[in-house]
């Protein structure tokens, strides 16, 4: 066991320390659009501190060998509702509190107002016009701000891209697997150069178990219960008997951190019976908006094998990568499905679900018990998931 002290990228601004953004870029993308293969990684980045980006927060995700391809971006309107609208910084201002007390007590959550006070989002701002119903990239004209970095994809004023599409295929060489990287930039003021990239650190990302291969051509299509075309996992998975799922009817956003307590409940159950089990919800899993899901702790759902991501008409939003959360998820090989509301792309029967005998119900969660065990079958070369009925169910 060690300790490692490591300096912390960011520049002074007034009482707050912050760099002008962090990221996590992975070799392997799970989620590749358009012309994108998964092989070409996939990279998160947000306005500040990397704990909006590792938390599962709202971030912009693009792809290096195509950083103008931005899926979250495809209208003004999406861009208003899918951009980041607060950041995390370092809080310098003297305070009394007992050390140690929580991970993050000295950090503080701002919003784009700060930012642009600072001058942090001279290159990463654009500015919605409302008369014209567009996106002007920059922030010198005054309406509402979208954290866009279209100076740093559009403009290449900082080479990101570049940098990215270079450091990934070294380090996944180095370690002789997919890798995952965390990283942190400061900017110059009144141009973006010179500029400190912060190479912070680099894991192994497990993508999938080539020691077994399942073809999902032998499973019949009338005995499916969930199917989608975007999981993580590989492999077949069996003994489940169990589903936790948000009741869709109950759900409330409002309500998310009280839903998360609930989940947490019923895992403990769960794991003390030693009964793993299909968990099913709206949204994001570990969001740290709960507007964008439920944002669960680890320990809340440490006992589920399998993971449902499910839109709903009041919860569609991009499916996740957050770092911390997702990197024990694929290292405990658990199963992630995303379920959009587009059906070509994968359907839940939620009908099926609802008959099933109900073993205990809270407020927005049921757990129900299968008559036989389910089977999972995931086929992570391709990213292609079945969840199978028990026969005679």
């Amino acid at each position: 066991m060690a300790v490692i002290i490591q300096e912390l990228v960011g520049n002074l601004h007034g009482w707050r320390f912050y760099p002008d953004f962090s990221g996590v870029a992975r070799s392997y993308n799970y989620y590749p659009v358009e012309h994108a293969k998964p092989e070409d990684g996939v990279v998160n980045v947000a306005l500040g501190l990397g704990k909006t980006v590792v938390d599962g927060g709202i971030t912009l995700r693009f792809t290096p060998a195509y950083p103008g391809v931005l899926p979250q971006f495809n209208t003004p309107k999406e861009m208003l509702r899918n951009s980041q609208r607060q950041f995390y910084a370092v809080d310098l201002r003297p305070s009394y509190s007992t050390a140690y007390a929580e991970e993050d007590q000295f950090l503080c959550r701002l919003g784009l107002d700060a930012s642009e006070e600072d001058g942090t989002l001279t290159w990463l701002g654009s500015t919605f016009s409302a008369e014209n119903d567009r996106i002007w990239d920059g922030i010198q004209s005054p309406g509402p701000r979208v954290v866009s970095f279209a100076h740093i994809l559009k403009s290449e004023m900082f080479p990101l891209s570049a940098i990215l599409a270079e450091l990934l295929p070294l380090a996944q060489e180095a370690m002789a697997c997919p890798v995952e990287m965390e990283f942190a930039v400061t900017l110059s003021w009144p141009q973006p150069l010179p500029a400190r990239f912060g190479f912070l650190q680099v894991r192994p990302l497990v993508v999938d178990d080539e020691l077994v291969r399942v073809n999902l051509a032998k499973v019949p299509d009338h005995s499916l219960f969930c199917r989608s075309d975007r999981i993580l996992g590989n492999g077949i998975l069996r003994e489940l008997r169990h589903i936790l799922f948000v009741h869709p009817d109950r759900f409330q956003p409002a309500q998310s951190e009280r839903i998360a307590l609930e989940i947490g409940n019923f895992n403990a159950r769960l794991k003390k019976m030693d009964h793993p089990y299909i968990l099913i919800g709206p949204g994001r899993w570990g969001s740290s908006d709960p507007w964008l899901g439920i944002p669960v702790k680890w320990d809340q759902i440490s006992w589920a094998k399998v993971m449902v991501e499910v839109s709903l008409p009041n919860m569609n939003v991009d499916p996740s990568q957050g770092s911390h959360f997702f990197q024990n998820m694929t290292s405990l090989r658990i199963g992630y499905f995303t379920v959009p509301l587009a059906s070509e792309h994968g359907f839940l029967d939620w009908n099926w679900l609802q008959r099933q005998p109900v073993l205990e119900e809270g407020e927005y969660v049921c757990m129900v018990e299968l008559p036989a065990e389910a089977e999972v079958w995931m086929d992570g070369r391709r990213g292609n998931g079945r969840i199978l009925k028990p026969q005679g169910a």
